[in-house]
């Protein structure tokens, strides 16, 4: 079942599969960022799920089908209302008593900044989030972002972006930079988003996120990932020592934690919703 939301002059795409007339619902978002639903929603790891619960996904804005011009930006306020949206109407549309919200990579940063900004749902899953902790992370996932640019571009590009030396807002605000990446040159579509994002993506920090988050939250991470540095996580999480977070480490397992570790994804994410709430 295909249908479109209308949301803040973006008509967002939306997909519903499986179990439709299941009281519980999973509102599933995709990474990338900018991948598109259809990169997961098309995977048997997470075709297992729509056995059981009414599965939902959707195209994020500026991705897939749902169209938007990213050079407009995208912020925290406009992504998250689209959160909100699918959920509240997911609740009416498929009579749901129970909503969990599951992101993975990307999908699990904007997670937790729709928990932020109140989005209500029963239950939170995250599988190798791409949440910060301080700039110094920061700096490290933009200065490992920037050497993959490296290998994309023109020589002239290449120049600029092995001598830039400024921080990542600058960075995506230099006009050269800028109109590479919103040009049909640049074939990462997950650049663009990155570049629409980069006025908070690189100084917006999630340590109180993992503090003070109040509903049952389970968090998968892959003990090598090289994506989401495992250590930055644990460190929080182990500090913070809070009790409605349950979270699991994988060693021998990299930033797709579905993949890698596939039976323990299913049985741990399975066994998480169907759990009775106790609040």
């Amino acid at each position: 079942m295909n249908y479109k939301l209308l949301i803040n002059n973006c008509e967002l795409q939306v997909y519903a599969q499986g179990e439709l007339n299941s009281k519980t619902g999973v509102l599933f978002l995709h990474g990338g960022p900018g991948s598109g639903a259809k990169a997961i929603m098309e995977l048997p790891v997470f075709q297992s799920f729509h056995q059981d619960y009414c599965c939902v996904y959707f195209d994020q804005r500026g991705s897939g089908e749902s169209l938007y011009d990213l050079q407009k930006g995208l912020s925290i306020q406009l992504i998250t209302d689209d959160v909100s949206l699918v959920v509240n109407d997911m609740k009416k549309r498929f009579n749901l008593d129970k909503v969990i919200l599951f992101g993975c990579s990307f999908g699990g940063c904007l997670a937790c900044l729709s928990i932020e900004q109140g989005v209500l749902v029963d239950k939170v899953i995250l599988s190798s989030p791409a949440i910060l902790f301080n700039r110094r992370q920061a700096i490290e996932l933009f200065d490992g972002m920037k050497g993959n640019y490296t290998s994309k571009v023109s020589s002239k590009l290449i120049k600029v972006l092995s001598s830039f030396k400024g921080t990542p807002e600058l960075f995506f605000k230099d006009e050269l930079i800028s109109n590479y990446i919103y040009s049909s040159f640049n074939s990462s579509n997950s650049l663009r988003h990155t570049a629409a994002m980069s006025d908070w993506f690189f100084k917006h920090f999630f340590t109180d996120v993992i503090k003070d988050i109040k509903i049952p939250t389970l968090i998968l991470q892959g003990e090598d990932d090289k994506i989401c540095i495992a250590k930055n996580i644990v460190d929080v999480i182990y500090e913070v020592q809070n009790p409605n977070i349950e979270f699991h480490l994988y060693p021998n397992c990299g930033h797709a934690v579905f993949e890698d570790k596939e039976k323990e994804f299913i049985t741990e994410s399975k066994r998480f919703i169907k759990e009775e709430l106790t609040c």
